[in-house]
């Protein structure tokens, strides 16, 4: 499932990639690597509000590993910036 997911991103098929790493991360979702890999896709497909929220829950399952707190802020600006350029 997990390598579906990659392979949908890479052909820009990024809904079903996003489906198929969600549902990777939820049947391993102390898969570390992994989401790490998903946030920083979402931050490059533009879905920084989802990648915030996925940072989060890496924050709750790894809290000594610091890379989600700052994952988690880095998202939460860009959705911040993606939002106010939207207007």
């Amino acid at each position: 499932i997990w390598f579906e997911g990659l392979i949908r991103g890479d052909l820009a098929q990024y809904d079903r990639a996003r489906a198929l790493m969600r549902q990777a991360l939820d049947l391993q979702p102390l898969n570390r690597d992994w989401r790490l890999v998903y946030i920083s896709r979402l931050m490059t497909w533009g879905c920084y509000d989802e990648a915030h929220d996925v940072a989060i829950v890496g924050e709750s399952y790894f809290p000594k590993y610091s890379t989600f707190h700052g994952l988690a802020r880095m998202s939460l600006e860009a959705s911040s910036v993606d939002k106010l350029e939207k207007r």
